[in-house]
């Protein structure tokens, strides 16, 4: 089945420098975005902690805390929907601490088996952590990892992360995206991740929309949307449910004509 994620982008949580002082808003902000994703059609949707930029590596105690009341808040209200967690820049460690206590369905990691050049710093690979970690805390929280993430400089090449990765890396899913935030995909990067990727499934991660969703749904698993989704497309804007419920319903009518053409 092809799947579509949305993205919660979060208001800024407490410990960044533009947080507000009101944490219900955050909350009430973030529900409502999760609310208008649903009714629109996703899948499941991933929550972020986009709004607290210029980000640490891996954020204070006090935001990890903020973000863990809203994603148990979330989970606990949309039980029948798949939830991801991503804690930027790369905490990956505390994003699955927080996806297991709240009992999410996967995280997101940044660097998970590669180190890249970030604005942020020199992100240095997790995987040896997080998969040690997830034995320990007998975690059933999957592991969705970026291939040369975007608003990043790899360091090793596309190609490499993508073998070392499927052979020793035991990610759950291949994340590939754009340069940056909004910016297409380029497809022949998602058809050589599928292509290595065997059974893993590859998701695409960014500047997917309605008019070049047709390039991805024969060679992904599925999307993760995030600018699309927002007022007007712009990125810091609230979930606007018809371009939600519009992608989704196209997307579905694309994948049912091409069954249709192969049978």
């Amino acid at each position: 089945m092809f799947k579509i994620y949305g993205m919660i982008h979060l208001l800024p949580l407490p410990g960044s420098p533009r947080y507000q002082g009101n944490m219900d808003q955050i909350l009430k902000r973030a529900v409502t975005d999760a609310e208008k994703l649903v009714q629109g059609g996703v899948d499941g949707f991933i929550i972020e902690n986009y709004g607290d930029s210029p980000f640490y590596v891996r954020p204070t105690t006090e935001t990890i805390n903020a973000m863990k009341e809203i994603v148990c808040f979330i989970r606990d209200k949309y039980p029948m929907n798949e939830i991801g967690v991503n804690v930027l820049r790369n905490a990956g460690i505390e994003a699955l601490k927080i996806a297991t206590e709240c009992n999410a369905d996967f995280i997101r990691v940044n660097a998970y088996l590669e180190p890249v050049w970030a604005p942020e710093g020199l992100l240095l690979p997790v995987a040896a952590r997080l998969q040690r970690l997830r034995v320990e805390a007998s975690s059933s929280v999957k592991i969705y990892a970026d291939i040369n993430v975007k608003h990043s400089k790899p360091i090793l090449s596309f190609i490499d992360v993508l073998e070392n990765i499927v052979s020793r890396g035991h990610p759950d899913a291949l994340i590939i995206t754009g340069k940056a935030t909004g910016k297409r995909t380029e497809p022949m990067k998602v058809y050589l991740a599928k292509k290595y990727a065997g059974e893993i499934p590859v998701f695409v991660g960014s500047g997917v929309n309605p008019y070049n969703i047709g390039s991805y749904v024969s060679i992904a698993d599925g999307v993760i949307v995030g600018t699309y989704f927002k007022k007007d497309g712009k990125i810091y804007n609230p979930v606007d449910e018809n371009r939600v419920r519009y992608f989704v319903d196209r997307t579905r009518k694309i994948i049912e004509r091409i069954k249709g053409f192969y049978h």
